[in-house]
């Protein structure tokens, strides 16, 4: 009689060891960090772009660029002075008899009742100027607009003005746009439109009035230009 012996042998599946788990752990880590500093570089790359698209300076120099452009194209041949170095121009250009444009390369102040009108008489008469220099008021200086309407005085402070101040009593109707610029309104001054600086001190008996017609911009506007709303890939 002969006896048949089976032998049944159990083998476990095999799973991670510890070491493995940690090396699997350690390869995704690294691919996430990976593509993570991939992502926060393209944003960082984008945003530096925008920014010099965008900044203060490419703005004031696209302003300044087109307004330069503007009255290039209305200089008269028969006047035109050009600094040895090359550093400023001085042309005469035609303009139009109802606005005013003043360029102020130095400092200017409007005292003991020294005054800018603006006539309420031309419907059309308008005034605007570009600060090179700091502006004060004094004394019962100031800038008269009487036609009362704010769009019809506009006030561009270049870098080099740090400072718009009004110290005495006095009605401003108009847009003051200086990003780099203090503005201050002292004892009784009231301003109407709309007031863009640097900082902006309202002190004694001041007002500020915002009107709310200056919201519609024009694309012919200076400073108006056009911006990432939105971006998607």
């Amino acid at each position: 009689m002969e006896t048949t012996i089976i032998k049944k042998s159990l083998t476990a599946s095999r799973g991670f060891t510890l070491i493995e788990l940690i090396t699997a752990m350690t390869i995704m880590l690294i691919v996430v960090l990976a593509i993570g500093m991939v992502l926060v570089d393209g944003q960082r790359n984008w945003s530096i772009q925008y920014d010099r698209i965008y900044s203060d300076v490419v703005t004031d120099g696209y302003v300044a660029r087109r307004k330069f452009d503007t009255v290039m194209r209305t200089a008269s041949r028969e006047k035109v002075s050009l600094d040895d170095t090359g550093s400023w121009i001085e042309v005469y250009y035609y303009a139009s008899d109802d606005s005013v444009t003043l360029y102020i390369t130095d400092d200017i102040g409007l005292d003991r009742l020294g005054q800018l009108q603006i006539s309420s008489t031309n419907p059309d008469a308008s005034l605007t100027l570009y600060l090179g220099g700091d502006f004060i008021t004094n004394n019962g200086g100031y800038i008269n607009n009487l036609t009362n309407d704010p769009k019809k005085l506009k006030i561009y402070c270049l870098d080099s003005c740090s400072k718009v101040e009004f110290k005495t009593n006095c009605d401003l109707y108009g847009a003051i746009y200086g990003p780099n610029t203090d503005i201050i309104m002292r004892n009784s001054v009231s301003i109407h439109g709309a007031v863009l600086g640097k900082t902006f001190v309202q002190s004694a008996t001041a007002t500020f009035y915002y009107d709310a017609s200056l919201r519609e911009g024009d694309v012919n506007d200076e400073g108006v230009h056009f911006v990432v709303k939105r971006w998607h890939e």
